[in-house]
């Protein structure tokens, strides 16, 4: 399996065409201008919306499926203008989402600068998140879709379900229920980050005229890219750098979440063994984390985590081949490459 990559071999968004790049750099454009509140709002929103930014791969993947389908159906009228809003309706989501996060888990760090409880306190940044959220819903109606609100509205709901079900205090009790452990893994990622990647690919292929075959392939491609997404993410807060992640490594086995690594661990070990007994504690004191991180390498979790991430790349690619050829769909199998090469 490879190891874990550094912030310089990030996606370059110069490689795209030029027309997703006037995209995002118009979706860039509106995210300032958002941060035009007097202070502390204007400060704390240009902190994690400029400053904490990340690489924009929501909103690239909303107008990267926008501009494919459009390449299919060129004979349909639409307002290119509604793309860019209905991507920074989605950056905003996330954005919000993050916040609360940073919240719950009682992070500093965010994407390697502070986070903005650390900076404003957790009462503030409840009520940032909040705000941001509204935006996106302002953003969201501005788009003029009913259909694509539909679908946005779904997907903040689905965020919120599995932000409540990845919290809920749970024990393993033998015999252990592999496959519902694995299924409930993957209705948290299916709801929050896979679901995301879906919905953009639903909304833009909806607001460039994509029928109902074609917005399916490009929301299965979406879906199966978030799924992928979200286990490197996992696999990193167990061989990531902290430095390049943005965040402590061993986050989540400190705060008792069960991902796929662990999940797959498990299976490989006795369950009297250690991991077995720190699994689903939130109280877990430095030592033990390192000790856990090293257990679940040993057993072989990350080796096959990594290798369910490379099915779902697979399988991202393949409905994208259903496709007419363009330099959008180019473009969309370039992001899955750098879904998996994040581990290098």
């Amino acid at each position: 399996m490879p190891k874990a990559n550094s912030e310089s071999d990030s996606l370059k968004v110069d490689f795209f065409p030029p027309d997703i790049r006037k995209d995002i750099e118009q979706v860039e454009t509106t995210l300032k201008q958002i941060t035009a509140e007097q202070p502390p709002l204007g400060d704390a929103l240009h902190h994690i919306l400029i400053q904490c930014k990340g690489k924009r791969l929501r909103p690239l993947v909303l107008v990267l499926a926008g501009r494919c389908q459009h390449s299919i159906t060129p004979q349909v009228q639409w307002n290119e203008q509604n793309l860019i809003t209905a991507a920074v309706s989605i950056e905003l989501l996330h954005t919000a989402t993050l916040i609360h996060d940073d919240v719950i888990d009682e992070s500093t760090i965010r994407r390697g600068n502070p986070s903005i409880n650390a900076l404003w306190g957790d009462d503030f940044a409840i009520l940032l998140a909040d705000f941001s959220y509204a935006q996106s819903l302002k953003f969201a109606l501005k788009a003029k879709n009913f259909e694509a609100l539909s679908i946005f509205t779904q997907t903040a709901i689905n965020i919120a379900k599995s932000e409540i079900l990845t919290r809920t205090p749970f024990s393993l009790v033998e015999p252990v229920d592999f496959t519902y452990l694995t299924k409930n893994y993957y209705d948290i990622i299916d709801w929050r980050t896979a679901g995301l990647f879906a919905a953009c690919c639903q909304i833009g292929a909806l607001l460039a005229g994509g029928n109902k075959g074609q917005i399916h392939r490009l929301s299965t491609f979406g879906l199966s890219l978030g799924r992928s997404f979200q286990i490197i993410d996992d696999i990193l807060d167990f061989v990531g750098n902290e430095k390049e992640i943005g965040k402590p490594i061993g986050s989540d086995l400190r705060n008792g979440v069960l991902t796929l690594p662990t999940i797959l661990a498990l299976k490989n070990v006795d369950s009297g063994s250690e991991l077995w007994q720190m699994v689903g504690k939130s109280s877990l004191h430095s030592s033990q984390v390192l000790e856990g991180l090293k257990c679940v390498k040993e057993a072989g979790g990350i080796r096959l985590a990594y290798t369910e991430a490379q099915k779902w790349i697979d399988k991202a690619k393949q409905m994208l081949q259903g496709l007419p050829g363009s330099g959008y769909r180019t473009a969309l199998e370039t992001l899955a490459d750098y879904t998996i090469q994040r581990l290098g």
